[in-house]
């Protein structure tokens, strides 16, 4: 009896209490579909951010891009204004700059020849000046010595136009230096020397072909610090200026080279006399004229000799000569 009891009573506890299960399940099964839809919504809203998110930088890509155009155009109109040439017009440029700066540069005349000269300058009433040979841009030097080749200083000068020539002089020694500040302007140069009441007489001409870098300027005559060797006088003028020739290095016309044994100088047979150019001194035989440039040279005119004798450092040496 009481087995019945309790079977209906669970029986009504089924009955009583299966439909609220039941809904609850119901609820709970709708509960879960609604938050799958939640889930759902949020998934596509993080995706759409997501989205957002990678397609923002794209748009800065852009941004920046157009950016980037506007300022390589600012560059390159920068770069027209400061720099228009190409650097192969540069080049060019450049070319015709210089070709233009050399054609300034050069003259319009062959560039004047150089060489170093002996000058004879005599005292005596009649004779004709003596020229240096000058150019524009170049400057000259004269040196002054006496008949022994020995510095003549030079006490004072003058100058014919002082505004065609440069003059410059230590006021001490002999050497002075001559630059002509015009092309083809002539003028005239007095300069006292030590001693001598007469001056010395020199005209001055640019514009020649060749320049006198260096003039000896010989005055014949003993000067303050001579030597004592003077040349032979009542020799005949042309003597004088073979020998003057001989001392700068050139031959009398129409003479002959002779051979000297050891290389001491050189010899030139003209006109039965013979001339010898050395920096040694001859001892013998006896001289008929002789020579000396201000660098130790000298030059003499000699008797026809197979045989001179010189002194060489000091010590008397032979030396051959042989010629016709």
């Amino acid at each position: 009896m009481v087995s019945k009891i309790q079977t209906g009573l669970l029986s009504f506890i089924l009955l009583v209490t299966a439909p609220m299960v039941f809904a609850q399940a119901t609820e709970d099964a709708g509960s879960s579909v609604e938050q799958f839809k939640q889930w759902l919504q949020q998934q596509d809203q993080k995706n759409e951010a997501s989205l957002k998110q990678y397609q923002a930088p794209a748009k800065d890509s852009e941004k920046d891009a157009g950016e980037s155009d506007i300022a390589k155009a600012a560059f390159s109109q920068l770069l027209g204004r400061t720099m228009p040439m190409t650097p192969d017009q540069i080049h060019a440029f450049k070319k015709a700059v210089d070709t233009t700066q050399r054609a300034v540069a050069i003259p319009a005349n062959t560039p004047p020849k150089p060489m170093s000269s002996t000058l004879l300058v005599s005292l005596a009433p009649g004779e004709q000046p003596p020229a240096i040979k000058m150019s524009q841009g170049f400057i000259s030097s004269l040196v002054f010595v006496d008949a022994s080749g020995s510095a003549w200083p030079i006490q004072a000068y003058d100058l014919g136009n002082s505004q065609a020539f440069n003059v410059q002089w230590d006021k001490t020694t002999n050497v002075m230096m001559i630059q002509p500040l015009q092309p083809y302007t002539y003028a005239n140069l007095a300069v006292r020397l030590k001693g001598l009441a007469p001056p010395v007489m020199l005209t001055l001409v640019p514009g020649q072909s060749v320049v006198d870098y260096r003039v000896d300027v010989t005055v014949m005559g003993q000067g303050p610090n001579s030597s004592g060797m003077e040349s032979r006088a009542g020799l005949p003028k042309d003597a004088s200026a073979a020998l003057l020739g001989v001392l700068d290095g050139i031959p009398p016309e129409g003479s002959k080279a002779m051979t000297v044994s050891d290389g001491s100088g050189e010899a030139w047979l003209s006109q039965g006399v013979m001339y010898f150019r050395s920096r040694y001194t001859v001892l013998s035989p006896a001289w008929l004229d002789s020579m000396q440039s201000p660098d130790g040279m000298h030059a003499y005119q000699l008797p026809v000799t197979p045989l001179l004798l010189i002194s060489k450092l000091g010590k008397p040496v032979e030396v051959g000569i042989q010629g016709d």
